[in-house]
């Protein structure tokens, strides 16, 4: 079930990403994009670890939930960086 839920939370993020945006404009920071990638990495992380303990199945469901998670939180990083190399530079003399 929490490969499942890895999955879901994977897939949720995508539509997500419009309301992340909008109150991360009205609040100035970036949290609401790493809130959408963090659950569906812990549950997939949860769900693999389980997975291996009872030799269960659903490992599909459970990496499909932490490359969803981890390839935003990628892309994140990714933007971040981009708007570090591409703002304008002030001089202070």
């Amino acid at each position: 079930m929490v490969a499942i839920g890895s999955l879901f939370c994977g897939l949720a993020q995508f539509p997500l990403l419009p309301l992340a945006h909008h109150v991360a404009s009205i609040t100035n920071s970036p949290v609401p994009y790493l809130l959408l990638p963090l659950p569906a990495i812990m549950l997939g992380h949860a769900a693999r670890m389980r997975i291996r303990r009872s030799a269960g199945s659903r490992s599909v469901a459970a990496l499909s939930g932490l490359i969803l998670g981890y390839s935003v939180l990628a892309l994140f990083v990714l933007d971040i960086g981009l708007l570090y190399l591409l703002a304008p530079r002030t001089s202070m003399r």
